[in-house]
């Protein structure tokens, strides 16, 4: 009867008799040690154990559905990255020019209208500056002949003074008009002197045209959703604390074409110069941002196959 206890796989702890292999799993290159060998050997050069050997399963195939799985997956996501470039970039590209169309078509508008706006006011100020020139001659006029009356009654005044005929009264009456003549002088200066100042509030004032981008010109209406959308990014300017309207960095990098699919994505001057710039920069932005899906992708793959 053979009565050996058997070591397995170097663990000195645990032994193991003939018949306790009866419930064991053995496999062929499974290491044995027992008393009286010099070494570990293999359980299949020992005769009493073949019996007891069981086949091993095969390796799983886990790495190669991996492999397959990441060269489908790649494939999906160049082909993907491709197409969406495509597609998002020349797809902006329409959108963008369409918009200008329409920013164009406005702005042609708003300089006919601000031409007309200018015109009638320039009109209106012409208008009120001859108005005003007509009045400052007629008080002219009329200051003229309040002095050749204040001469005239200076003249008389004197006469009287010189009159053995003359009476207090008399006198008295011609100093009187004297005053009220300049009292009428001063009053009529007055009104020339201000509507001179008036002239030249309206020399000052003088209506241009503004210099601005009207609503219409920032804002294109969409009548599909019933809003206005626009391309412009408010930002403040670098000489002065106003907002300034423009394109530039509207446009993050990352996720480009998403953004020209579902909102917006301006081009720039070489974008919309170059079709094959436009298509160079919105595949690198495919590229790198579908790159993240492709790794949480293989993530997600990877965990699955390890959890099976």
């Amino acid at each position: 009867m053979n009565n050996r206890i058997y070591y397995i796989n170097n663990n000195r702890t645990n032994h193991y008799r003939l018949y306790d292999f009866e419930n064991f799993v053995l496999y062929a290159d499974d290491l044995i040690w027992y008393e009286g060998l010099s070494h570990w050997i293999k359980a299949v050069e020992i005769e009493e154990l073949k019996p007891y050997i069981k086949q091993r399963p095969p390796i799983s195939n886990n790495k190669l559905i991996l492999v397959k799985s990441s060269l489908i997956s790649i494939s999906i996501y160049l082909l993907f990255s491709l197409i969406i470039a495509y597609v998002a970039g020349f797809g902006e590209k329409d959108k963008f020019n369409s918009f200008l169309n329409e920013i164009k078509t406005a702005h042609y508008k708003n300089e006919i209208n601000n031409s007309k706006k200018y015109q009638f006011q320039q009109n209106k100020l012409e208008k009120k500056r001859i108005k005003k020139n007509n009045k400052i001659e007629k008080l002219n006029d009329k200051l003229l002949k309040i002095d050749k009356e204040i001469k005239a009654n200076l003249q008389e005044w004197k006469v009287a003074q010189n009159s053995i005929y003359s009476d207090e009264v008399q006198l008295f009456n011609y100093k009187i008009k004297h005053e009220n003549l300049l009292l009428e002088f001063d009053h009529y200066q007055n009104l020339i002197e201000e509507n001179n100042n008036l002239n030249e509030i309206l020399e000052k004032n003088e209506i241009q045209l503004v210099d601005y981008i009207p609503m219409d010109e920032i804002y294109v209406y969409n009548s599909d959703k019933g809003n206005y959308y626009t391309r412009w990014c408010a930002h403040i300017g670098d000489f002065s604390m106003n907002e300034n309207i423009s394109y530039e960095n509207c446009t993050n990098f990352w996720f480009r074409p998403y953004y020209a699919l579902f909102d917006v994505s301006n081009l720039s001057d070489e974008e919309q110069q170059s079709d094959f710039m436009l298509f160079y920069n919105f595949l690198l932005s495919s590229l790198a941002s579908n790159l993240i899906l492709l790794v949480i992708s293989f993530i997600a793959i990877y965990f699955r196959l390890k959890k099976k």
